[in-house]
Formats: structure tokens, sequence, C-alpha cells
């Protein structure tokens, strides 16, 4: 009779039990897999570079060998680089070296570079409430934002945990979290 043949009594066959194993082995094979695809993910994601020219006049980047365009005086713009150290150098329209720096960027995260040290910073907090930006006026009773924070001059600052970089503060929000107040930050330039 061609049936299959069982193991001992209480233990499944011998046929169930490879296949047990095999899909034991599977399954650890693929989360390994889901496990380095979710590394090689995040080493992919390129980082925010802010290149604010506080200077007077228009400057050209190069990033590496690459020409990155001008930035306009008193102006700034959005970079994406590669995870890594980045050579960066900044030229006036004549073409004279006006500063070059080494920079060392991590992949997902956002910096404030401001190549000639001359820009002073700082940090700027509202309150939303239901996704509108509420005014001194409208606060009725709520406790105001701390004063603005003053900044050191750094060539380059990590700026990851501010919500806006160098733009004002919208008069909408997307999403509040669960929550019908919140309080954002921003880094923006001394008025």
């Amino acid at each position: 009779m061609g049936g299959a043949k069982s193991g001992a009594p209480g233990r499944p066959p011998r046929r169930s039990r490879r296949l047990a194993v095999a899909v034991t082995a599977c399954l650890v094979l693929l989360a390994g897999a889901i496990v380095a695809l979710a590394v090689a993910l995040a080493a992919a994601q390129p980082a925010v570079v802010y290149v604010d020219n506080g200077l007077g006049s228009t400057v050209t980047l190069q990033v590496g060998s690459e020409d990155r365009g001008e930035v306009p005086p008193n102006a700034w713009k959005k970079l994406r680089l590669k995870p890594g150290t980045h050579r960066v150098v900044v030229r006036d329209i004549p073409g004279a070296t006006v500063a070059e720096h080494e920079l060392h960027v991590e992949a997902g995260r956002s910096y404030l570079y401001n190549p000639d040290n001359t820009v002073n910073y700082q940090v700027t907090q509202a309150d939303y409430f239901e996704r509108t930006l509420l005014r001194a006026v409208e606060r009725q009773g709520g406790v105001a934002p701390p004063a603005p924070e003053r900044l050191d001059r750094q060539v380059i600052r990590s700026v990851s945990g501010y919500d806006f970089v160098l733009v004002p503060f919208p008069l909408e929000i997307e999403s509040l979290q669960g929550s019908q107040q919140t309080r954002r930050t921003r880094i923006a330039r001394v008025e």
C-alpha cells in the first residue's frame, strides 16, 4: 500500500518535518533579505544641504568635479548629496575661490552650510491650533513660544531637528499627529 510512512507515535511524519525545516529556512532567508534591503535603502537616502550665500555677490558651487549652479547674493540653494565626504568649492563670478570646505554628510540628515561664515542665525518657534498658525492676539491665555534663540556662527551645522529651514512659518500645516495644538521650530537668518 503506498501510504506515507509515519514516524514514532506522536511525532509528525518525516516529510512534514522536512517541510517545516525548509519553510523555516526560507523565512530566515527572507527576513535577512528584508533587513539587508532596509539597510541599503537607508544608506542610499541623500543628505540635504542648504547653501546660504551671505555675500553681496553671486557665487557658483562645485561639489567634487560637478558644477551645481549659482547662488544669488543673500539667498540660498538646496542641494541633495550622497552620504559621505564632499569637497565643496565656492567661487565668485570671475572665478576666484571664496571658500573651500570638506563636508561630511550622513544619509537622511539636513545641514546648513554658510561657506563664508558671515550670517547669523536664530531658532524661533510658533504655535499651531487645528492646523492654523496662531498669532499673539489669538492665544487667549495660552503660553507664548519662547523668545528666539540666537546661534553661534558655524560654517556647517546640522539642522535635522528643525521643522522649517530658511523659510517663513506657513499659515497652515498638514498634520498635528493627534494633537489640536502643536509647536513648530525653524532656523532662519537674524533679521
